[in-house]
């Protein structure tokens, strides 16, 4: 279900209710139609940790993990204290071809402000070791379409 910008044609359009609609996409999987909708609403000047959330958590899942990790640095600068922000930056960085060695921090501070991503950080190693693991591995063959996100997507948003 999405909401109308503007209820007249006098009133101005009101970013939420792009917010709205971004959120609306991403839950329904119509990911291009949540990285439409978040950006109009940071067009209309509503830049919130969420609304670079959602659209970070939707290029993920496109495939766009340069733009997702960009949308992840802005919410985790406007938000440093979101775990949210960091679990969509490991998410970002865990796609890119190698992976970032710095997945497993952000995953770590996910965890460390939200027990929810305690599971996904333990999954993922957690250890000196398993970081180096990471920093070191070869790099994988790009993916010809889109792939699915390395981890369960329910908490990148």
């Amino acid at each position: 279900m999405f909401f109308s910008a503007a209820a007249s044609a006098q009133d101005a359009p009101d970013p939420r209710v792009h917010l709205q609609n971004a959120s609306a996409a991403f839950r329904e999987k119509s990911y291009a139609q949540a990285v439409q909708s978040a950006t109009e609403a940071i067009t209309l000047g509503f830049e919130t940790a969420v609304v670079y959330n959602i659209r970070s958590a939707a290029l993920s899942h496109l495939g766009d993990f340069d733009g997702a990790l960009a949308d992840a640095d802005r919410a985790v600068s406007l938000s440093p204290q979101s775990a949210t922000g960091y679990g969509n930056r490991a998410a970002a960085r865990a796609g890119k071809n190698p992976p970032a060695p710095e997945v497993l921090a952000d995953l770590k501070r996910a965890a460390e402000l939200n027990a929810a991503y305690q599971a996904r950080y333990a999954a993922a190693g957690g250890t000196p070791a398993a970081t180096a693991a990471v920093a070191t591995a070869a790099p994988k063959p790009a993916p010809a379409r889109p792939r699915s996100l390395p981890f369960d997507s329910k908490y990148l948003v």
